[in-house]
């Protein structure tokens, strides 16, 4: 279960970069200012500085503020991350801007209700 988590994880952080670097850096790319490495390497690192500096927030207003967490199991995290994950690929296919906050928030809320 532990695995297969992290793959979902992983595979949710990979939906979230390909939806977030667009909208953060198309001005810089298109005026040549920052090439895709660049970009790419920014785009890491203050996803990374965010989750490490606010992530604690964040986990703690989705585990109490919406919902409790003794309604959370690892089988029911699986479920959201999957939801979540499947429908931001599907935008991202799609090229439909989505915003992940959104997605992560109505997967819970919705896989819980």
């Amino acid at each position: 279960m532990l695995i297969l988590l992290m793959v979902v994880t992983i595979f949710f952080a990979m939906n979230m970069g390909a939806s977030g670097v667009a909208p953060s850096f198309c001005s810089s790319y298109g005026a040549k200012f920052l090439g895709r490495k660049s970009i790419m390497l920014l785009f890491t690192f203050f996803v990374i500085l965010g989750a490490v500096l606010l992530g604690g927030g964040v986990a703690k207003t989705l585990s109490s503020g919406i919902v409790p967490s003794k309604f959370i199991s690892p089988k029911i995290a699986l479920v959201i991350l999957l939801s979540a994950t499947i429908s931001l690929f599907i935008a991202n296919l799609l090229k439909i801007p989505q915003s992940t906050s959104w997605v992560t928030v109505f997967s819970l809320t919705g896989t819980v209700e």
